[in-house]
This record gives structure tokens, sequence and C-alpha cells, in this order.
């Protein structure tokens, strides 16, 4: 029934429930144009509320897990030095948010995680840039986690 439907100047009062119909601009709109928009957009609001629905589902997830979080209480015992230096190279990496993440904010996450005051990270920074080996505590994780590589592959 397009051809009711979706045509212009063909018009059929019987067809017509809304009294708005009457004011549309025959040139422009057809009798069901109308319609089919509301049809869409209540489908499109459908998805939209599903959508949101399941952000809320993993909002909930995401808050029982931060809440789990005070259970186990993680302190990093190294230097602060290192976990400012480990807070620089994921920062430099880019690898968190896209590289969309403030030196200042993965401060405060490491100091939230693992239970520990920075301090004045940046002056840390300064003095790792001034030392011999700038990586030290990098290249000990790496060095850590070959061992344990080839550890694994001897048993």
């Amino acid at each position: 029934m397009d051809n009711l439907y979706f045509v212009r100047k063909k018009t059929d009062i019987q067809l017509l429930l809304d009294s708005f119909q009457y004011d549309r601009d025959p040139l422009f709109s057809t009798e069901y144009d109308y319609k089919i928009a509301k049809i869409l957009c209540n489908e499109m609001l459908r998805i939209y509320l599903n959508q949101r629905l399941v952000k809320l589902g993993n909002t909930n997830q995401l808050e029982h897990k931060l809440q789990q979080l005070d259970k186990y209480i993680f302190r990093f015992t190294g230097k602060k030095a290192y976990l400012i230096e480990l807070g620089y190279s994921l920062v430099s990496s880019g690898d968190i948010n896209n590289g969309n993440v403030e030196i200042k904010e993965m401060m405060n996450f490491l100091s939230t995680i693992f239970h520990i005051d920075l301090g004045n990270y940046y002056a840390s920074y300064i003095a790792m840039k001034e030392r011999k080996d700038r990586t030290a505590y990098l290249h000990h994780l790496i060095d850590n986690l070959v061992k344990r590589m080839n550890e694994d592959d001897m048993k």
C-alpha cells in the first residue's frame, strides 16, 4: 500500500487518524511520513534505552569491583621513586585512555591504589633524569619477568 501511504497528493481522508495531518504541506510530505517517523523514532529510542541499560549494568559491576578493591589492600613496598618511574612510563607510553591522561591523574591513581603518598613526584622525576641509568626500575622489572619466564620454561 505504498502508493496510498507514501505518494504525495494522494489523500484518503478515511486513512487519516491524526488531526495534525490537515495542517501539513502536501507539496513536501505524504500521508504517513509522520507515522513512519514515529515508528523509526521509537525504534531508535528502544535501541538507545537498551544501550543505556547495558551501560548501567556495567557501571554497577564497576562500582561493585571498586568496592571489592577495599578488601584487597595492596601496598607498594618498593621505593616511591620506583612507583613514580612506573607512573611516568605508563603515561609516556600513551596506552592509558588513548594517551589522554595527565601525570597528576596517574600519580593520584597510583597513590590511591597502592595506599601511598607519592609526595613531590616531579622532583623525583627530575632526579630520575639525572641518574646514570634513567629507567633502572623498568630494567629491573624486565629482568625479573624474563627470569620468571625462563624458570617456567625449565619446569
